[in-house]
C-alpha cells in the first residue's frame, strides 16, 4: 500500500513537473495571478488599456506628433533610422503571428528572412492557420501581427512623450510611423492581401 502510494505521488509529481513545463511553453494554458481569469482575457484587457492610452496620449500630442510629418519622415539621416527599425518591427510582427499559430494547436515549420532592396524582411509561414475550423482562431492569427505592432507603437508613444529630443526619441517616434500608421494603412487595409485581408477571408 505504502509502495502503491509513493508510485501514484510520483506520477502525480511528474504530471505536475510536465504541467509547469507546458505552461512556458507555446501552447501553455495558465492564468495570470493578478487577473485569476483566462490568460487570454487578461492579455485582451491589457493590451486595450496600453493601447487605448498610447491613442489618447496621441490626441493630446497630435499636433506635434504630425508637424512636418512629411520632411521629417523623409530626410535621410531618419530613412537610415527606418531602415534599422523596420526589420525589428516586422520580426515582432511575424514571430507572434508564429506565436498565435502554435498557441491554437498548429505547426509552424518555416522563418526567416528576405533581402529587398538591401532590407531585411522577416516572414514565417502561418499557412497551417488555414486548418483550423473556427474562423476566429484563423482571425486571430491573422489579427496577432497587426496587435503586436500596435502594441509596441503604443510602447513607442510612451516613450516619445517622456523623454528630451534626440536619438531615443527619434527611434521611438519611427516606430509609431512604421508599427501604427502602416499597419493601420496598409496592414488593416481589407483591399491589400496583407493581414486585414486575412481575417475577412
Amino acid at each position: 500500500y505504502g509502495i502503491e502510494n509513493e508510485a501514484n505521488l510520483m506520477s502525480v509529481n511528474d504530471n505536475d513537473l510536465d504541467i509547469r513545463t507546458d505552461n512556458f511553453s507555446f501552447g501553455a494554458e495558465y492564468e495570470w495571478p493578478m487577473a485569476g481569469g483566462d490568460s487570454r482575457i487578461s492579455l485582451g484587457v491589457a493590451w486595450l488599456v496600453v493601447v487605448g492610452w498610447a491613442v489618447f496620449l496621441a490626441g493630446v500630442h497630435w499636433s506635434e506628433l504630425t508637424m512636418n510629418m512629411t520632411d521629417r519622415v523623409l530626410a535621410p539621416e531618419n530613412l537610415f533610422l527606418m531602415w534599422v527599425v523596420f526589420p525589428f518591427i516586422k520580426g515582432v510582427h511575424e514571430f507572434v503571428h508564429a506565436f498565435a499559430v502554435k498557441r491554437l494547436g498548429g505547426e509552424v515549420h518555416e522563418m526567416g528572412i528576405l533581402f529587398l532592396v538591401f532590407t531585411p524582411l522577416p516572414y514565417v509561414d502561418a499557412s497551417a492557420s488555414s486548418a483550423f475550423r473556427s474562423k476566429w482562431e484563423r482571425a486571430l492569427v491573422g489579427a496577432a501581427g497587426m496587435g503586436a505592432e500596435l502594441f509596441l507603437a503604443s510602447l513607442a508613444m510612451f516613450v516619445w512623450v517622456s523623454v528630451e529630443p534626440g536619438p531615443l526619441r527619434a527611434v521611438a517616434y519611427n516606430m509609431i510611423v512604421i508599427a501604427g500608421v502602416s499597419s493601420i494603412l496598409f496592414n488593416m487595409n481589407p483591399l491589400l492581401r496583407c493581414d486585414g485581408y486575412s481575417i475577412l477571408t
